[in-house]
């Protein structure tokens, strides 16, 4: 996210020689028993923690260092939560370290431990989260003798057989937690770092000739009308449960994936688009590419070229159906209360009848409705304004926390954008879009329409926006 242009590790040797010594005869994944260099990584295999599980679990402290959220769908029996993605998403090292001491002292008693106490770092896979990890113990004064990797990682112990998924539990019993909203975007290098650390289904939502021209690697090539539904009269509303399973299960995807969506700076509102409409089926475990492929591009991030791969078709089942928490139709708008403001994302030749889209019997917007171009909200290379910027450009026209807010466009995808930004940016808790959008509401011929300057946001974005009708 972008700001709006205006608006010392030290350790008694004989403590290390005599702790590496202890090590030699109790811990296996302690390389022939000698006290590892600072930041050297040693390791604990699944076979020897599980044996310390199965005894009663005295020989480690286990210290789950993935995303908190991810340590809340499922982790190893007896583990504690010590998330350091800050550091790795954030470069925060200073709040991965809190997270480290906070679960130390819940564990041991002690931020750093006690003197013979071993940790077992546990990451995705064994590497970046966990050695990150053990450089921040480190620093804090752990001695390096006392800090173990697990071998393969929480991915590794979860594919070992069922004597040792037995050994998970979860903090949850139904859809993964959703990113907190400051986590929903990513910046390439985030994006990279999650690649390399656990599975991601990666969706492209560009047309396919720019995707085999060049993608972020194994991503998968999808087109928004995919996820519509073809036989609604309206163009363009959302696939139904059995649609979009069929969908799903074709990708290769379940319902515990992580998901990671971009599009193009062209036809932003796409990618987000595609995470509204799996929030609408319970599947909140999504993330957003900030500033599109070209973000990832101008990075110098590696890239593919193409056709789409082949991919093992899934068996995927919707979690939960539509309770119209974040998708509504013509009739909440009609009958909204006086606590509802009505958001119009299009740019404001269209929401002042100016221009009107192919399909609309009628130009114009709601009577009532604000507009706030969803445009506005990003600056020129598609980055999105900061929390603040964002906060003001919604208040100025009431759009604000305390209101059930319905945003709609065209189609209901530039709709998805500006949802994305006051729902997973901003955080605001009552956000829905209405699907059928000024391509129903314009040829429902008994309800009224607007070409007056009501509310328009003041700034040098709003009549700007994608030339696209969606």
């Amino acid at each position: 996210m972008k700001k709006h242009p205006c608006l010392s590790f030290v350790a008694s040797l004989m403590a290390v020689l005599l702790l590496a010594s202890a090590c030699s005869n109790t811990t296996p994944g302690s390389a022939s028993g000698s006290t590892p260099e600072t930041g050297t990584p040693q390791y604990v295999t699944r076979e020897d923690l599980k044996a310390d599980i199965d005894a009663g679990g005295d020989g480690y402290v286990i210290l789950d260092v993935r995303k908190a959220a991810d340590y809340a769908q499922q982790h190893i029996q007896g583990a504690y939560s010590a998330d350091v993605d800050p550091s790795i998403s954030g470069s925060d090292d200073a709040t991965s370290t809190a997270n480290l001491k906070a679960a130390i002292l819940e564990a041991t008693g002690s931020e750093t431990g006690n003197e013979d106490d071993q940790f077992a770092l546990v990451c995705y896979s064994g590497k970046k989260y966990a050695e990150k990890a053990t450089s921040l113990m480190e620093q804090m004064g752990v001695a390096p003798g006392n800090i173990f990797t697990l071998e393969g990682g929480q991915n590794g112990w979860a594919e070992a057989g069922d004597a040792y998924t037995a050994l998970l539990t979860s903090g949850q019993t139904d859809a993964p937690e959703a990113p907190a909203a400051s986590d929903k975007l990513l910046t390439p290098d985030a994006l990279e770092a999650m690649m390399a650390e656990q599975e991601v289904k990666i969706f492209d939502l560009r047309d396919a000739e720019d995707y085999e021209a060049g993608h972020i690697p194994g991503a998968m090539n999808i087109n928004n009308k995919e996820f519509e539904n073809p036989d609604n009269p309206v163009d363009g509303e959302i696939a139904t449960v059995e649609q979009f399973e069929a969908l799903m299960s074709s990708y290769g995807v379940t319902s515990d994936d992580v998901i990671v969506t971009y599009a193009s700076a062209s036809k932003p509102q796409m990618a987000p688009r595609l995470i509204w409409t799996l929030q609408v089926y319970g599947h909140t475990n999504t993330y957003l590419l900030d500033g599109h492929y070209e973000q990832w591009e101008q990075s110098g991030k590696e890239i593919e070229t193409g056709t789409a791969p082949a991919v093992e078709p899934s068996e995927y089942k919707v979690i939960s159906a539509d309770d119209h928490s974040i998708n509504v139709d013509k009739d909440a708008v009609i009958n909204k209360s006086e606590n509802t403001v009505l958001l119009d994302a299009r740019p404001t030749a269209e929401y002042l009848g100016e221009t009107v889209s192919e399909g609309n019997a009628r130009g114009g917007h709601i009577p009532g409705a604000v507009n706030v171009p969803y445009m506005s909200t990003v600056d020129e290379n598609g980055l999105f304004y900061d929390v603040d910027y964002l906060t003001d450009l919604y208040s100025s026209v009431g759009v604000t926390p305390d209101k059930e807010i319905i945003v709609y466009c065209q189609r209901g995808h530039r709709a998805s954008h500006s949802w994305f930004v006051l729902e997973h940016i901003l955080g605001y808790d009552n956000v829905k879009v209405y699907d059928g959008s000024m391509m129903e509401w314009s040829n429902l011929m008994d309800q009224p329409i607007s070409t007056e300057s009501e509310v328009v946001v003041d700034t040098a974005a709003a009549g700007t926006g994608s030339s696209s009708s969606c």
